[in-house]
């Protein structure tokens, strides 16, 4: 068994601990890295535009009128054709509320959990109604806020500063165009009645 020197011993010692520290730096450096690189999408720092939390609140109010309405319509529609929109109404924009709800919980944006005051109103109002005056208001009131909703979801899709937020209302946009479409299809059929 070979013996070191005392110096020996030291200078072996040294450079093990010069070695156990530049690891540890590295080590500390790298964690330091890759954490401030994190791209995680449930940012809860995010700062949105007016313009953007007024569309958010907005979508949130319009969706739920149209789901509220919209069952409404399923279960009061004296015509086949408006119940089945009636339930389309509920299934897609349950999805769409779905959507922007998740976007408002990784942001912590509150988001309406129900309709407006206005569309609460038409809702009773229809709810007063029923057979082919029902059927007819429904459908004129879908075309009236369907116009509205389009327009406010083209400029979200045009100037949000969002990213998220403008493809959300692009990709929507097309559902709402052919919502609009066939509501004015079926306002044709039952004002020709």
């Amino acid at each position: 068994m070979a013996w070191h020197s005392f110096d020996t011993i030291v200078s072996i010692t040294q450079n093990f601990m010069k070695t156990l520290h530049f690891l540890f730096l590295c080590c500390a450096c790298g964690t330091l890295t890759f954490t401030s690189c994190d791209d995680d999408d449930n940012d809860t720092n995010v700062n949105l535009s007016s313009r953007d939390q007024t569309f958010m609140t907005k979508a949130g109010f319009n969706n739920k009128a149209e789901i509220v309405a919209g069952a409404v319509a399923d279960s009061m529609g004296m015509d086949s054709t408006v119940r089945m929109y009636g339930n389309m109404m509920v299934d897609d924009h349950t999805t769409a509320y779905n959507e922007l709800a998740g976007y408002a919980n990784s942001w912590n944006v509150n988001i309406p959990q129900q309709p407006d005051s206005i569309h609460m109103a038409k809702t009773a109002y229809l709810r007063s109604l029923s057979g082919h005056s029902f059927d007819t208001a429904y459908i004129n009131a879908q075309i009236k806020d369907h116009i509205e909703t389009i327009a406010l979801f083209q400029q979200e899709a045009d100037s949000s500063s969002m990213t998220q937020l403008k493809a959300y209302a692009g990709k929507y946009l097309p559902k709402l165009k052919m919502h609009l479409q066939m509501a004015d299809s079926i306002a044709a059929v039952l004002n020709a009645e």
